[in-house]
């Protein structure tokens, strides 16, 4: 899966032909484990999510694992999807500073800066890595801004599931099979769904997304209880 910018459409399409959708950006997000949790809870989660131009949202993948995996894995989709936000809870520094690969050679060198050692004599950056390293590497203008979620987005959780529950019954939230672990949403109890970090990275994608498409600022909605009825909602 890779994604091209068409200057002409202003869109991002993947692949060439024309019934395929056009995206508007594509963001990611970053759930932090829990370190007392156990059954997905002890791992990071991520998700990378599509804004189509029809403004139906796609979950386009997931992933979890430790915090170099998750760096490695959002590198790669960064490449491919052209990602430029990854949306985090700011709470937790030391895991942004190193997403944002700081300090210089114990973060992530790819993701949101490209490590250099100064300019050579002709006021060239000297590179500390090579393309090479990066399976999807394009150049090095492709980079991700780190951006920390707004209190009041990443403390309602429940604001956005029930976003999620409502773009999902108007067909307006599709699951591609790369991130069919979203599958979670309707395996654990309502209370330990709030609290997954996939559930939360995905809901804070979600409520971005939402708030930064020009012209349409909502008002948040709550709906009945979650989850039960998503078995059958929940496009694959």
């Amino acid at each position: 899966m890779r994604a091209e910018y068409k200057k002409d459409l202003g869109l991002y399409t993947i692949g060439d032909a024309p019934d395929l959708p056009k995206f508007t950006r594509f963001v990611a997000s970053v759930g932090w484990l829990d370190p007392a949790g156990k059954q997905g809870f002890d791992r990071h989660w991520f998700v990378v999510l599509g804004d189509q131009e029809d403004k139906i949202i796609t979950a386009m993948a997931t992933g979890s694992g430790s915090l170099r995996e998750i760096a490695e894995a959002l590198t790669d989709w960064k490449d491919r999807l052209l990602i430029q936000v990854i949306y985090v809870d700011g709470t937790d520094l030391q895991s942004v500073r190193f997403l944002k690969g700081q300090p210089q050679g114990s973060g992530w060198d790819g993701l949101a800066t490209y490590w250099d050692n100064g300019k050579d004599t002709f006021d060239r950056p000297q590179y500390i890595n090579k393309p090479s390293k990066w399976p999807h590497f394009r150049n090095r203008d492709t980079k991700a801004y780190i951006q920390r979620v707004p209190d009041d987005i990443r403390v309602n959780v429940r604001a956005g599931i029930d976003i999620l529950i409502n773009l999902t019954k108007e067909d307006r939230f599709l699951i591609l099979p790369e991130a069919s672990t979203l599958n979670v949403l309707r395996a654990d109890p309502p209370d330990q769904q709030v609290a997954h970090p996939l559930i939360q990275a995905t809901v804070w994608a979600l409520m971005m997304l939402e708030r930064t498409r020009p012209g349409e600022a909502k008002p948040m909605k709550q709906s009945e209880p979650f989850y039960r009825n998503l078995e059958k909602e929940v496009r694959q």
